[in-house]
């Protein structure tokens, strides 16, 4: 009955553990980074239409960025400050990866 309670107050934006357990880690390289981050999406499966979403720790959207298709994407990272960030790769349905990231200058 608890259970039940919990799935009918969660708002539909949020990720469940569920979600995330489901979800492929990314690899990303280099971590930490400074000027760039790489992006191997070889291993994830229908990346068609799928974004790539950048969020910092305090959850604001920083970066978003469609694939195109590819195997590697790159995201420069040059104008952004230090500190942890969240990489998080979504179609409409589903997390397909999501990965946290060190900037450091």
């Amino acid at each position: 009955m608890e259970d039940q309670k919990r799935q009918r107050t969660r708002p539909s934006n949020t990720t469940t553990v569920k979600e995330i357990a489901k979800s492929s880690t990314l690899n990303l390289f280099p971590n930490p980074a400074s000027e760039i981050i790489n992006i191997e999406l070889r291993h994830l499966k229908n990346i068609a239409n799928a974004t790539i979403t950048m969020y910092d720790i305090t959850g604001k959207k920083i970066i978003e960025k469609q694939i195109n298709h590819s195997t590697m994407e790159t995201i420069s990272v040059t104008e952004l400050a230090p500190g942890l960030y969240t990489i998080l790769i979504s179609d409409a349905n589903s997390i397909l990866g999501k990965q946290k990231v060190v900037l450091q200058k």
